[in-house]
């Protein structure tokens, strides 16, 4: 059984929006900044040590 947080419609909505607001940031800034993190470190690795 999973735990559950019954709140009043204002309270949901407030603490919805920080959520949405969190998930949106993640989802559209920080998430494509860091999706090919391995793949660019591994390539600059191979281009200085070609050098």
């Amino acid at each position: 059984m999973k735990a559950q947080l019954y709140l009043y419609d204002s309270l949901r909505r407030k603490f919805q929006k920080s959520i949405e607001l969190f998930n949106d940031t993640y989802t559209n800034r920080i998430n494509p900044i860091f999706k090919n993190i391995e793949e660019e470190s591994e390539a600059i690795g191979l281009k200085r040590t070609s050098s």
